[in-house]
């Protein structure tokens, strides 16, 4: 399901497929996404747990 919520979101063009530019824009998210993951996740356990106010500004992080 998130592979695919992906997939979606970045086939800016709806044909089924990625174009060049919109894999380099998936790969950029997923290593944004990964850094800032990894830097909230403290004890290293592959979790985090987020209120609300630090939940947008991890997600504002991810359009930076």
């Amino acid at each position: 399901p998130a592979l695919q919520q992906l997939m979606t979101t970045f086939d800016r063009k709806k044909l089924g497929q990625l174009s060049l530019d919109d894999y380099i824009e998936l790969s950029v998210f997923l290593g944004v996404s990964r850094n800032v993951f990894q830097f909230n996740d403290t004890y290293k356990t592959g979790q985090v747990t987020f209120n609300f106010e630090q939940f947008v500004r991890v997600a504002a992080q991810l359009y930076q």
